[in-house]
């Protein structure tokens, strides 16, 4: 199965995700987002608002800029937006949002869905 932005991590020499990479169930998983859930910019990586910037960077640099930043508690997140707060001043919420986003991320169905293509696609 294919990432979204396939076509940016088919560019990078290096292995991205990084091949030692751990993919695991996550619940809950937060996540900074915009007043409303169908902003564009909630799920946004940091080398799709601003490509330009990535363009002289090594590929571990632009592998982790496409990346979205997901945490595995309110009290983690928080504690990294209040981080970034002190750099970067009330600008932080017209870069990250000004809500909180709770959910889970399941293998399970990544699976089932990588199943479902393989069967589809066999002889």
């Amino acid at each position: 199965m294919d990432f979204k932005y396939q076509q940016d991590y088919n560019t990078l020499t290096d292995a991205c995700p990084p091949k030692d990479h751990l993919s695991q169930n996550m619940d809950p998983v937060c996540r900074w987002v915009f007043d409303s859930m169908d902003d564009e910019r909630n799920f946004k990586s940091q080398f799709h608002k601003s490509p330009k910037r990535f363009l002289s960077k090594d590929d571990l640099t632009k592998c982790s800029a496409l990346a979205l930043s997901m945490f595995n508690s309110l009290a983690g997140s928080v504690q990294r937006f209040n981080e970034l707060k002190d750099v970067m001043g009330e600008a932080i919420h017209q870069t990250l949002g000004t809500k909180i986003a709770q959910g889970k991320i399941s293998l399970t169905i990544i699976i089932r869905q990588r199943k479902s293509i393989l069967m589809m696609s066999s002889p």
